[in-house]
């Protein structure tokens, strides 16, 4: 469904729509907890609905079905910009190690910053895989295909394991969002930045800001449910 969902949409809104999960999430685990919904988990679904609507309502879908991937000015901005997630990430493992103050937080923005360039990734995947699987691919496309392949398998590996690590050391339900911080933030940077789209008006770029700041919002409120269900063993 997540990469369905990419091809019909793009990267820019899929991660800030999948965080609907948190809502699911709070609901369903009303009987596995044993606890019903208290007032902050009933505000942050309100809030992560309205949320959704305004991620709806800005509009900004990237064509990846009619992308031209291979454009090589596209190419040099999804390698800057990856380089510089990267930076940003050894950055915080230096962090992590210098400072045992903010080791669970780097933890948890590194873990945020992996999934965010498996979400942007995902779209040069979707955007070449029917070349390749029916024979019909250039050289380029086939190297394209197979880093964007690699990418997704080692951020979504180490993403999890990373946040892991920092849930050993920190509070759980206040990293949840904060791992969420680059996650809904990139998007909006891989819309303007990387594939270098207009937005069709001001008014798209105040509402995903808007809805991406709700969202951040909302999972401070809804962090602790899904913290209390990975404790069930």
């Amino acid at each position: 469904m997540f990469m369905i969902a990419q091809l019909m949409i793009g990267p820019a809104l899929v991660p800030g729509l999948m965080a609907a999960g948190l809502i699911f999430l709070a609901v369903g685990s009303v009987k596995l907890i044993g606890e019903s919904l208290k007032a902050p988990e009933i505000t942050g679904i309100i809030i992560m609905i309205l949320a959704i609507v305004l991620l709806g309502a800005s509009n900004l879908v990237i064509p990846v079905e009619t992308f031209y991937f291979l454009e090589m000015g596209f190419l040099v901005r999804i390698t800057l910009f990856s380089l510089i997630l990267v930076l940003i990430m050894v950055g915080l493992v230096i962090v992590n190690r210098r400072s045992t103050r903010f080791r669970a937080t780097s933890l948890a923005l590194i873990s945020g910053v992996l999934f965010a360039l498996s979400n942007y990734w995902i779209a040069p995947m979707m955007g070449t895989i029917a070349h390749v699987f029916d024979g019909t691919f250039v050289l380029p496309e086939l190297v394209l295909f197979a880093v964007a392949c690699i990418t997704l398998v080692m951020t979504n590996v180490f993403g999890l394991g990373t946040l892991q690590t920092a849930f050993k050391t920190g509070q759980a339900n206040l990293l949840v969002p904060i791992q969420q911080i680059p996650i809904q933030v990139v998007p909006a940077l891989v819309y303007l930045v990387v594939f270098a789209l207009l937005p069709p008006s001001v008014e798209s770029i105040l509402l995903l800001l808007a809805g991406i700041g709700l969202i951040i919002i909302s999972s401070f409120f809804l962090g602790r449910r899904q913290v209390l269900l990975e404790a069930i063993k």
